[in-house]
Parts: C-alpha cells; structure tokens; sequence
C-alpha cells in the first residue's frame, strides 16, 4: 500500500502516483512525500517540485497536504508556491501554507515573506504579514493592526479568526475557530491522514505555533476520530 512506501527509493514510484486521475491516491501520495525522510536523500529537488506543482492540483485536499509538505522544503520556490496558496479559494489550504511557513524560521524566508507583504500589489499581503504575526514578529503584528482600515473579504476575515486574531488584527487569542464548511468534511474514517496530521501538530507545537498547532489537531481527529484523547507534546 502507499502508506508503506517510506524509503526515499520509492520516490519515483510516489511522483508517478501523483499523476493519477483518482484523488485519493493523489492524497495518499501527497501525504507519503511530506514525511522527513523524503526530505533527505537524492530526490529531495524532485520531492520539492512535485509538492510544488500539487499546490495547484484540482483537489483542495490535496493542495492542503502539499502545503503542508513543503514546510519540509524550504527554498526560494517553496515560498514563492506557499506564498501564492496563502490567497488559494480554500481556507484550509490557506492555512496549510501558513502552517508551513511559519515554521521556516530561517532569516532569509522571513526577508522573503516580508518582501512579499510591503508589495502593495500582492492578493496574500494581509495574510503574509498574518504568517510574520503569528511566528511572534511585533512589528508584522503593529503593521497587522494598521490594515484594520483596509477593506478585508470575508475570507480574510475569517482566515484571520482561524490564527486565532480578534477583529481589530492586533492580539491573538484562544484557540483557531473550528468552524468548518460542509464541502470539507471528511468522509469516512483514515488514520494514515489522521496520523500525518497530528505529527504535523506536533511539529508546530514545538515551534511555539499553538494556534496552527491546534489545528492540525483538529484536523487529525476529523480524519480519525479515535483521536479524540491524544494529546500534543
């Protein structure tokens, strides 16, 4: 099965899965190349461009768990694809991304992301200084604050409210809302997306990212209810 090709040998055989016409095969794939150990190895460039172009697969769930992917990748065209899903239709795709580049605490990323959020002309400005916010950079929270004249879409609104920011942009707060349209849930149980989704909540709760962390979370108990009782350390 797929979730049993977790050598780095199997890289080529993931890369052509991903090609397929069915979707959850795509998914499965998708999930398979995002695990650490395809982050090391010869195929690693060939690994980053298949995320890459997953970003902009039909499927929004496979977009999510690209995005969520490449935060194991962290180039230059990572974060020029992470950036772009950042204004993806897809809330969760939307916060997939931001998951992802969060966690790239790299000062060259944060040069990148910061480039990208002073370009007035940008779809994802507002959600890229999001991103510098919620990785604990005071002056992106104060700039944050200062877009709270601009006039947001509902989708930012609510992207926002996810990260866990009160309306006025400037203090985050509690928990992301769980809040979540009827097109995205989850059909039928799988603990192999279950548990991806909670490693990837591990991995943002020992970065300090509480917000995304407890999304993830939210979202490995959606795939595998038998979840519910994990904890995230």
């Amino acid at each position: 099965t797929i979730e049993n090709l977790g050598s780095w040998r199997s890289t080529p055989l993931l890369i052509a899965i991903t090609q397929r016409q069915n979707t959850g095969l795509r998914l499965h794939a998708t999930c398979a190349l995002a695990r650490p150990q395809f982050a090391r190895g010869p195929y690693v460039g060939q690994c980053r461009s298949t995320l890459i172009r997953l970003t902009r697969d039909p499927s929004p769930r496979v977009r999510e768990a690209a995005a969520l992917g490449l935060g194991r990748f962290p180039s230059r065209r990572a974060v020029q694809a992470l950036v772009g899903c950042l204004a993806d239709t897809d809330i969760y795709v939307r916060l997939a991304a931001a998951a992802s580049l969060a966690g790239m605490k790299s000062r060259e990323v944060r040069r990148q992301l910061r480039e990208t959020a002073e370009t007035g002309d940008s779809p994802a400005r507002v959600a890229v200084w999001a991103v510098l916010a919620v990785s604990g950079d005071k002056k992106a929270a104060a700039q944050l604050a200062g877009e709270r004249r601009n006039l947001l879409s509902v989708g930012d609104e609510r992207f926002l409210a996810s990260l866990g920011f009160d309306k006025d942009r400037s203090v985050k707060v509690s928990s992301p809302s769980t809040e979540q349209s009827p097109e995205r849930a989850v059909k039928g149980v799988d603990p192999v997306l279950g548990e991806w989704y909670y490693r990837q909540g591990q991995q943002l709760a020992s970065l300090g990212i509480s917000a995304l962390a407890s999304l993830a979370y939210r979202h490995s108990v959606e795939s595998d209810p038998s979840r519910i009782d994990a904890k995230l350390s």
